[in-house]
């Protein structure tokens, strides 16, 4: 249930203000302050590698992660075939 949402459209922005689109960094640096979630993640980006697990908790939007949540993913249109 953690995930950033790394990308700057309107939508996302209004959905998580205050830098709460990077959830899961918050989950990763609790006592981080909110202002400091942003420049963490850059260079969390920057210096780790390729095949960390962390890299692949970013998300391209909000709205992805809503559908698979509420219609189930993946998983529902199998289940309908």
């Amino acid at each position: 249930d953690s995930c950033n949402f790394t990308n700057n459209d309107p939508l996302t922005l209004l959905f998580f203000p205050f830098s709460i689109r990077y959830h899961a960094l918050h989950h990763l640096f609790p006592s981080l302050p909110y202002h400091n979630l942003a420049g963490a993640h850059a260079y969390l980006v920057e210096n780790l590698p390729q095949d960390s697990p962390y890299l692949g908790l970013d998300q391209p939007g909000w709205w992805p992660v809503a559908k698979r949540t509420i219609f189930g993913g993946e998983r529902a249109a199998t289940a309908t075939s």
